[in-house]
């Protein structure tokens, strides 16, 4: 019999793991810091002072650059800092589910966020955030 793993307990393999714990750190992101990351005109930023948006809050200090403020997390340049931030390849689920979750950052309202986020986790894991681990200690 073979040795029991994370992956095999809970059904899910590697790459959908993976791409729930890229929702989860989002969500999180995103339920903690409560407001959009947005300039004083109100366009939404990856990065604006302390705020960061759904997409920016993967990427680490030393690979984000301003000039990735009129970019989408498709591009190149954003999804290669995402990538280096969390050491691993971006597929083409994982940039669906981040541009549907920079939608909910930038066009809902932060009181409407842990509703469409529930949505999102219900789309691609068939779990809600409770069951996602998102909303513990919430």
């Amino acid at each position: 019999m073979g040795m029991e793993t994370e992956f095999s307990r809970n059904s899910l393999g590697p790459m959908q793991e993976r791409q729930q714990l890229l929702f989860r750190d989002v969500a999180l992101h995103m339920i903690r810091q409560g407001e959009r990351s947005s300039n004083t005109e109100g366009e939404c930023k990856y990065r604006y002072g302390d705020l960061k948006c759904a997409v920016g809050c993967l990427i680490k200090d030393e690979h984000y650059s301003s000039a990735f403020e009129d970019l989408t997390v498709n591009s190149a340049e954003v999804s290669g800092a995402v990538e280096k931030s969390i050491g691993r390849k971006l597929q083409d689920e994982d940039l669906e589910m981040l541009n549907l979750l920079q939608n909910v950052h930038d066009f809902d309202h932060p009181e409407e966020w842990k509703l469409h986020l529930k949505g999102v986790g219900l789309r691609y894991f068939n779990k809600d955030l409770h069951q996602l681990k998102v909303l513990r200690g919430f």
